[in-house]
């Protein structure tokens, strides 16, 4: 039901970007502010900052991006008509199966090893084809995060309610798969949240030091004034992305080493290349855009 009721949504509201009400309680909905509203993959679509796609519209740039609701197979065929077409002098095109895949069986599975090869034949053609209709091509293979696989469901938000706080009266949390975000009204319900999480077997508090280390330190708090991070391979169950433990996730801390990701290229890659928004400045670079 909801994953018709958040189309029906979308559409009302005339959001563009990805929307999906999940396990979100209808009656907390009003507390927070959709920050997808705009599709990310287009000019404008950031609530701040830009991304490479103004900057390509800014530069009269020919370039394809995915379109998020058809198929791996279908992205790749067109973007593979438009080299052909040498309509582009730029592509960005995002692969979501393989991330399903692994959500649904874990990394294990054999199905996640015939995948992986059918992502080398089609990457390894559709570079091909590129070079076949272009001078110079540069090509970059990257992945945005790593998996775990889970072993273990845990209900925090059980262990929350067992405090005195009142919702929406001393704090308010949102629940993801792997943290948990809290926004205060006074200073008693922050240190009781403090106290209760600072020692918890499950997870830790994340430090500002830290997140800013990480480069996730919103100063005005748009993204939770405090930042629980369960431990790896637990997953929040119930939490307000779904009532149901499943058997990979991701959103765990980045040093873990299933969080890992990869990246290759026909390129040289520079040093200390560590994180996912440098990949930005490799865009800025092919592009000739010095930073």
């Amino acid at each position: 039901m909801r994953h018709y009721l958040s189309k029906i949504i979308k559409k009302v509201l005339g959001f563009t970007g990805y929307f999906q009400l999940y396990g979100v309680p209808f009656k907390f909905l009003p507390l927070f502010n959709y920050a997808e509203k705009k599709r990310i993959w287009e000019p404008g679509g950031l609530l701040r900052g830009e991304t490479i796609f103004d900057e390509l519209t800014r530069r009269d740039v020919p370039y394809y991006v995915h379109d998020s609701a058809v198929n791996d197979e279908t992205k790749l065929a067109r973007l593979t008509a438009d080299i052909e077409a040498q309509r582009i002098e730029f592509a960005y095109c995002s692969l979501g199966k393989l991330d399903a895949l692994m959500h649904a069986a874990g990394t294990r599975d054999p199905s996640v090893t015939d995948l992986i090869h059918w992502y080398d034949q089609e990457v390894r053609k559709l570079i091909a084809t590129a070079a076949e209709h272009y001078e110079e091509v540069a090509w970059y293979v990257f992945t945005d995060h790593g998996m775990h696989d889970i072993t273990e469901g845990y209900d925090l938000i059980a262990d929350i309610e067992k405090t005195d706080l009142r919702w929406n009266e001393d704090y308010v949390a949102f629940y993801d798969s792997t943290m948990a975000r809290f926004w205060f009204f006074n200073d008693g319900a922050r240190q009781t949240m403090t106290t209760l999480l600072s020692n918890h077997p499950k997870g830790r508090i994340l430090p500002n030091e830290e997140l800013n280390t990480e480069g996730v330190l919103f100063e005005d708090g748009m993204y939770g004034e405090l930042i629980f991070l369960i431990n790896p391979g637990i997953q929040m169950v119930p939490s307000f992305m779904g009532v149901k433990q499943i058997k990979g996730m991701h959103g765990y801390h980045p040093q873990d080493p299933d969080s890992a990701s990869s990246i290759c290229s026909n390129r040289k890659l520079p040093e200390g290349l560590t994180k996912i928004h440098q990949i930005y400045h490799l865009m800025h670079k092919e592009l000739g855009i010095s930073d």
